[in-house]
């Protein structure tokens, strides 16, 4: 590695902090985090990496339970992506505000962070993408008691998965148990009949066809 070049430096260290994130070490990444933020942000640094690790330093925050001092960091992420027409970064940065709004109980802003997320995922035909979006809509909805179009959005996250053959982007990490709750409060009010029906409806669909279900 090039001791000199502060873009590599910052990479490399973003990189450990994502290890460290995905290992439950939460102090251990938002140090590495601060540490290539002072790379990123260096005049020979890397805007891109610097919007990427406010989003990164965010999530340290939303896995903390505090998702009031996550916004803050997200939102400045997403600023610089968006200053650079940025729309990889951009989108991580929505995902991660629709999840921080979610835990808020901030729906509406949640829903069009999320309508965001999914118009760019469609755009860069980033299927993986897309498939977390619908998958935050699904709790959206079922937060407004839209039971039958939970099920067939689900289904269509998981056909989009079916498709990709992975979850792809290990540094999203949404509340599973929101995800679990939609789809058992959905089971309960269709039935098990008409629930997997409409699954099966939304796994089915074109991927091309998901944003517009969504």
């Amino acid at each position: 590695m090039d001791q000199d070049d502060p873009e590599i430096r910052g990479k490399a260290i973003a990189g450990t902090g994502l290890a460290a994130l995905a290992g439950g070490d939460l102090g251990r990444a938002e140090d590495r985090f601060r540490i290539a933020l002072d790379f990123a942000l260096d005049d020979r640094g890397s805007p891109w990496m610097a919007s990427l690790v406010h989003v990164w330093l965010g999530t340290v925050q939303l896995l903390r339970g505090d998702p009031a001092a996550a916004v803050p960091e997200i939102e400045r992420g997403l600023h610089l992506a968006r200053g650079r027409g940025d729309r990889l970064a951009t989108y991580v940065a929505l995902y991660n505000l629709s999840q921080a709004a979610l835990a808020l109980a901030d729906y509406q802003l949640a829903r069009r962070r999320v309508e965001e997320g999914i118009a760019l995922s469609r755009e860069t035909r980033d299927l993986a993408n897309l498939a977390y979006f619908v998958e935050s809509l699904a709790v959206i909805e079922s937060k407004e008691g839209n039971h039958l179009r939970v099920a067939s959005l689900l289904g269509a996250a998981a056909g989009l998965r079916d498709t990709v053959g992975a979850d792809v982007y290990a540094y999203y990490l949404p509340d599973e148990s929101l995800r679990h709750a939609a789809e058992q409060v959905a089971q309960l009010a269709l039935g098990e009949e008409a629930y997997d029906a409409a699954v099966a409806v939304g796994r089915s669909l074109d991927p091309a066809a998901v944003p517009e279900l969504a």
